[in-house]
């Protein structure tokens, strides 16, 4: 499946887990993703779609302040994997963090 339109503001939380001091409590998080209306759903996502989707979330989580760590994260996750395995697997990151600069550049000459 690729979404299309995957941005941050595209995921609900629900506002009713506890929370600690130390991050989130020990329930799991509800995260509903929405705007499904232009999703593809495909047996393969081809290259390009997977760069786009995730070049788009991390474009848009660009301003919140994302520490090297929490991308690495963020891969390990996305990949299931370690990250040396998930840095090699066929998810070009050089092309996602191209595409999501490129956006955010863009916006930002269209503010200015």
């Amino acid at each position: 499946v690729n979404h299309r339109d995957f941005y941050l503001c595209h995921f609900l939380i629900d506002k009713g887990v506890a929370t600690t001091a130390g991050g989130p409590g020990p329930d799991p998080v509800n995260i509903v993703l929405i705007d499904l209306h232009r999703a593809q759903i495909r047996r393969s996502t081809p290259m390009r779609w997977i760069v786009k989707d995730l070049g788009g979330l991390y474009y848009s989580a660009m301003d919140i302040d994302l520490s090297r760590n929490d991308l690495f994260r963020f891969i390990k996750t996305y990949c299931g994997q370690s990250l040396r395995v998930a840095l090699e697997v066929p998810v070009d990151w050089g092309r996602v963090e191209k595409r999501a600069l490129g956006l955010y550049r863009s916006e930002r000459a269209a503010l200015q």
